[in-house]
């Protein structure tokens, strides 16, 4: 990590010595540089989230007490020749960003540090194609930056059942103004990000359409914060076939083998629905996910991800910025070779926006049902600050 910061430093010095104009807009915006020549931009932006999360299990009569940096992010982006040409990069330095054990010897037991490098090309109006690592167009909750979120962290239905990140290729249109939709195709390796070896299986195939009935808006960002007069709603689809696939969730935990030692490949289709309305200061988001493979095997040493779910979230921001927000989420197995439990959660959230998402205090009280133990009941209680400069 220090060579990286070292190598930021060197780079930052380099681009302050070429550019012919550096400025710092406000909180959150980042430092923006523009080169002597207009031919490339770079914008910088920082944010961490120090999260406090206490958790009770009334089973074992125990309580557990965890101070730790959630997310402490680098993101670069910007141009280079034309405007057309985009790119961005974000890197993850907290450890729960990295996540290690999960690519072990597939991503060369380096530190999975890089969570986007991908670059955008305008062929045309509207119409966009992507190359790299970055998020799938998957489900909505999972696509919204986690700078972003209405609650301090995402639901039960993203950490069991998303596709999360991945290397390949994206194409992305839209057309319409007053009923717009947008269309998203995705061709990716289907291992997840940072894998160094030769792809295993075949590639994941992703399909999403939105409708935005009433026009666009800011429909992946949580909460109301532009008070709009007018309804506004996006219904989205997602649609994703991983072909051969060697991962519990696709693109996500552990790669799987048989008790020989022989790494498996099996097919997972997963299927995301999900609605999204903003009202005035009201805003609503309603999902529903499920996740199969295409055979069940015997004699393995994990299993896979599979199953259903659905979340609901509703928030209401006061004009001082308070916000009050409920959530509900349930996850439910398919069969019992998945490697998910039953379990609802309902979810209380009180958010203090000081200056929108770049600067929050965000505090939730939850209380999960776990069904396969009816006498086993978990009390979370989480309180975190987060800060983008």
């Amino acid at each position: 990590m220090i060579r990286i910061l070292t190598t930021i430093l060197i780079l930052l010095t380099y681009l302050q010595a070429v550019a012919q104009d550096i400025s710092y807009p406000g909180l959150g915006k980042g430092v923006n540089i523009m080169a002597k020549d207009s031919t490339a931009s770079i914008k910088i932006n920082v944010r961490m989230q120090n999260l406090l999360e206490v958790d009770y299990n009334d089973f074992s009569n125990e309580t557990d007490t965890r101070l730790l940096v959630r997310r402490w992010r680098l993101k670069f982006g910007g141009y280079a020749i034309s405007p057309d040409l985009r790119y961005k990069l974000e890197l993850g330095f907290s450890n729960r960003d990295q996540g290690n054990s999960a690519t072990g010897a597939f991503g060369n037991s380096g530190s999975n540090i890089i969570l986007d490098a991908v670059v955008k090309y305008y062929l045309f109006e509207d119409f966009d194609i992507w190359f790299g690592q970055t998020k799938l167009p998957g489900n909505r909750e999972r696509v919204i930056s986690s700078g972003d979120l209405q609650f301090v962290d995402r639901s039960l239905l993203n950490s069991n059942l998303n596709i999360d990140r991945d290397a390949g290729i994206q194409l992305r249109y839209k057309f319409g103004n007053d009923f717009v939709v947008k269309p998203i195709f995705s061709v990716s390796l289907g291992e997840g990000r940072n894998i160094t070896v030769n792809n295993a299986g075949g590639f994941a195939y992703t399909y999403r359409t939105e409708l935005l009935p009433f026009g666009d808006f800011d429909d992946y960002v949580s909460s109301a914060h532009k008070m709009y007069d007018e309804h506004k709603l996006a219904i989205g689809g997602t649609f994703s076939f991983n072909e051969g696939t060697n991962r519990q969730g696709g693109q996500i935990g552990s790669f799987i083998y048989d008790t020989s030692g022989s790494l498996i490949n099996n097919d997972m289709t997963s299927y995301f629905l999900d609605l999204h309305y903003k009202y005035k200061g009201v805003s609503l988001m309603i999902e529903a996910a499920k996740k199969e493979v295409n055979k069940l095997i015997p004699n393995l040493e994990k299993k896979f991800r599979t199953g259903e779910s659905i979340n609901i979230q509703l928030g209401y921001l006061f004009d001082n910025y308070w916000e009050l927000a409920g959530r509900y989420s349930y996850v439910r197995p398919d069969n019992i070779e998945s490697d998910i439990d039953e379990l609802g959660e309902y979810t209380i959230g009180i958010s203090k926006y000081l200056s929108n998402h770049k600067l929050k205090i965000q505090s939730d009280f939850s209380y999960f049902e776990l069904f396969d133990n009816l006498d086993n009941e978990l009390i979370r209680y989480r309180f975190q600050v987060e800060l983008q400069l």
